[in-house]
């Protein structure tokens, strides 16, 4: 099944995309589902991400990418295993899924996530104790193409700039 993406990024980043290729590397590894190039399925929500982050710089860049050959967990809402995942990669940069190609699922967010974030790495918070500070329930939708099948896999469509 061939999907569409969209991230959301500036024009700079855009532009170096489309030009030089995904860098996989240039992620964080302490992102909800670990290293890899974050997409989502909402244009919406990549244009909005891009507008907080990069005000009028904001670029929304899509692909195209048939997942059906690649290994995807797909988390269909915040499951105890979605918190599991996120958790462990947030707090500890341990990846629970590294062997998978794609991951989909709700996206962590929330008032004031990257604050709490830091409190939890000093404090040491439980898992528990982490969702009752920033919630329990996922905010959007994501997509992390995590291999370098993955991103070979991704057909870039077009740069959308508002």
């Amino acid at each position: 099944m061939i999907r569409k993406f969209y991230h959301g990024t500036n024009n700079k980043s855009a532009n170096s995309i489309l030009n030089n290729g995904i860098d996989i590397n240039k992620g964080r590894n302490d992102a909800d589902f670990g290293l890899g190039f974050y997409m989502t399925e909402d244009f919406r929500q990549a244009q909005s991400w891009a507008k907080k982050l990069f005000g009028d710089d904001a670029a929304v860049v899509s692909f195209y990418a048939d997942t059906s050959k690649l290994k995807e967990k797909i988390f269909t809402s915040s499951t105890d295993e979605w918190r599991n995942h996120v958790y462990s990669n947030r707090m500890r940069k341990q990846d629970l899924l590294a062997d998978y190609d794609c991951i989909s699922g709700p996206m962590l967010d929330g008032k004031s996530v990257g604050r709490i974030i830091y409190m939890a790495k000093i404090r040491g918070m439980s898992i528990d104790d982490f969702y009752d500070a920033v919630g329990k329930n996922g905010f959007g939708q994501q997509t992390v193409f995590k291999s370098s099948r993955a991103i070979a896999s991704l057909k870039f469509g077009s740069k959308e700039v508002d």
